[in-house]
């Protein structure tokens, strides 16, 4: 024998390596975009993505000197949690909230008919 391999015994090589885990950052930057047809503004903030919308809709309607419920908060046009997290929402590093106004009632008024 010479020592020879036979070509079915030769197997590739397969590397078990895993893939490099690339880990998330714990903050993320969102800006916060209100847009009342008269002007626009923009509110950045650097949040931890495991916190809860609450601290970002707080301090947001602290800087605003409103009410919380004067606002409401919109991602991807849903309405916001405040217990959600941008974890929760799988939200990327950049992405933007929405705020609205919020409006009570519905029904007409005037008349006194139902």
């Amino acid at each position: 024998m010479s020592g020879a391999v036979p070509q079915e015994d030769i197997k590739p090589v397969i590397d078990q390596k895993q893939p490099p885990v690339v880990e998330k950052p714990t903050h993320i930057n969102i800006t916060v975009n209100r847009n009342d047809g008269k002007r626009e503004t923009e509110v950045a903030f650097r949040i931890k993505r495991s916190s809860q919308f609450s601290k970002l809709i707080n301090a947001y309607c602290e800087m605003q000197k409103v009410d919380v419920k004067t606002y409401r908060f919109l991602y991807d046009g849903k309405r916001l949690d405040q217990k959600q997290t941008p974890d929760e929402l799988e939200m990327e590093d950049g992405d933007q909230i929405d705020v609205m106004l919020e409006m009570d009632g519905g029904r007409a008024s005037g008349n006194g008919k139902n």
